[in-house]
């Protein structure tokens, strides 16, 4: 199209006819080949904002609003919802073993293979924790049996409390009923990485 300043041209152009959508698409080019071009940051900001109002759709017109404002320079310090404490405590067995399934490091993992029994004291349930082919398998509502070191490389019991600062944070204190190997524990933590919720959505 003739360089980073024509497309800047023509998307003002697009944005002067009202269709904002492309406008937005050219612009997203510009901003992803130059970062630091001012006066393409600042056109797509208007464009997102102008989409944003125009928005019906919460979830639209909370992105474009969004975007306009990093764009901006605008974003908050801290993630807002940072603290899902709440949340997470009201997750079944199930839903939190699922939701922490998709967070596993698969290449990392790759290199592991072992199976962990956990039985949470307060819930009064047994679940088993296989990791084999860089995915973590879970079996939450068995019945509750003196553990056997020939199936599992390592068992404890915890509580619901214990089992949530482990899956959230990595530490975990005193364990009761412990067999086999705690070390698994260990390698089953550092599988998990953390992220950081304040990622970018429009500035590369």
């Amino acid at each position: 199209m003739g360089g980073v300043e024509n497309v800047i041209k023509k998307a003002k152009e697009f944005v002067e006819n009202g269709d904002l959508r492309f406008a937005a698409t050219l612009l997203n080019h510009v901003v992803f080949s130059e970062p630091q071009n001012e006066p393409g940051k600042a056109l797509l900001a208007q464009t997102y904002e102008s989409l944003g109002f125009g928005s019906e759709n919460g979830p639209w017109r909370n992105f474009y609003l969004s975007g306009a404002s990093e764009l901006r320079g605008q974003m908050p310090s801290h993630n807002l919802l940072s603290d899902q404490t709440q949340m997470v405590e009201a997750l079944s067995l199930h839903q939190l073993f699922a939701s922490t399934a998709v967070r596993i490091d698969g290449h990392k993992a790759q290199a592991h293979s072992f199976t962990i029994d956990l039985y949470v004291t307060d819930l009064k349930e047994q679940c088993r924790l296989i990791l084999s082919n860089g995915a973590l398998i879970h079996r939450t509502g068995l019945k509750q049996k003196k553990p056997n070191a020939f199936t599992v490389d390592y068992s404890c019991s915890m509580t619901h409390s214990q089992l949530l600062t482990l899956l959230t944070t990595g530490k975990f204190g005193d364990l009761g009923s412990e067999l086999g190997d705690r070390s698994y524990l260990s390698k089953l933590v550092s599988l998990i990485p953390g992220f950081d919720g304040n990622f970018n959505i429009t500035v590369p």
